[in-house]
């Protein structure tokens, strides 16, 4: 019996090789993002011309709408407040006739302190108009309180994961938690008293780490500011009275608004300017975890276990029988029936 031939041969040889001979592969930090050099090249997290330019056309309408709507407010409150305080005078009276009246605006403070209600503001100046300067401050600062409590352990139990997400993908929102993360108590109360929307801050609080006691005291500790707004509501009142403003109470009523101003756009400008600090940071750490996602998995420089735990043996099998002359360079059937 004659032994078979050589292309009939049925011999292979297994190569055994291991991660340790494959050449790690190795990957460039990616280049900025184009709104990462946009970021970069602007002053501050919360710029709003440079929002306002970047927008898009449907985004600048609603920002201009938003911006006319408040302007009617304003003028609204200052030529009509007289005919205002009397058509809310019927429910002050039913209001203060009631023994727990006070605890129908704490409650509807606590409700609007979730986003995306805002309108709190109203609710203060009528906690003025109807309880007088003391006891409204005290319901705004009670409803305002409770409010933020909740709306802290709501977004810290249930958006953790989000406002992680949050924190990687936009650049304001991760400026703002390192800054605060980083800041503690200080910068957690420039925060509150900066133009800074309270909402806003309360979910970054919640979501980038900060301890429950500094987040409290934080709350408690901006409280005053609620105190303008209530104070308002006492003047509206006072003036649909005694149908004038006296000097006194004109000049407390612009020295308390002027203050309230000064203070919230230094307080913006100082975390604006610890955000630049660490922009440029924080855009680099975004950039190496693009590069870490794409990175699959030889990477040189994590300091991680993902490459031992990917580190499994490749077997390549290579073939001693190669192909017939047929099969190799056969151009059609008849060529192939020769063989």
């Amino acid at each position: 019996m004659e032994p078979p031939s050589y292309f009939e041969s049925d011999s292979s040889l297994n190569i055994e090789r291991t991660v340790s001979d494959v050449p790690p592969r190795i990957v460039r930090t990616p280049s900025p993002s184009p709104s990462e050099v946009i970021a970069l090249k602007e002053k501050g997290i919360f710029n709003v011309r440079a929002t306002i330019r970047r927008s898009s056309k449907r985004q600048k309408i609603c920002i201009y709408l938003t911006i006319v709507i408040l302007l009617l407010v304003a003028i609204v409150l200052a030529l009509l407040h007289d005919l205002i305080v009397a058509w809310l005078l019927p429910a002050a009276i039913v209001l203060r006739s009631w023994k727990g009246g006070w605890l129908i605006p704490v409650g509807i403070l606590s409700v609007m302190s979730f986003p995306p209600f805002v309108g709190q503001e109203l609710i203060m100046i009528v906690s003025g108009i109807v309880w007088g300067l003391w006891v409204g401050f005290a319901i705004a600062a009670g409803g305002t309180l409770l409010g933020e409590i909740a709306n802290f352990f709501v977004f810290n139990n249930l958006c953790r994961e989000r406002g992680g997400r949050y924190e990687r993908t936009r650049i304001d929102y991760g400026c703002l938690a390192r800054v605060v993360r980083e800041g503690g108590l200080k910068v957690a109360v420039i925060a509150r008293y900066s133009f800074i929307p309270p909402h806003f801050t309360t979910v970054v609080f919640a979501t980038c780490g900060l301890k429950f006691w500094i987040f409290l005291l934080s709350a408690f500790l901006s409280l005053p500011r609620h105190f303008i707004t209530v104070y308002i509501g006492v003047t509206l009142d006072d003036e649909a009275k005694h149908k004038s403003k006296t000097t006194k109470e004109k000049i407390i009523t612009y020295v308390v608004l002027i203050v309230t101003v000064v203070v919230s756009v230094v307080a913006l400008r100082y975390i604006n300017k610890l955000s630049d600090k660490i922009k440029g940071d924080v855009i680099y750490q975004r950039r190496k975890h693009r590069q870490a996602k794409g990175d699959l998995v030889f990477d040189s420089y994590s300091g991680n276990d993902s490459t031992a735990v990917a580190a499994e043996e490749i077997i390549t099998t290579i073939h001693l029988t190669p192909r017939r002359p047929s099969e190799s360079y056969c151009r059609g059937r008849e060529d192939a029936s020769r063989v």
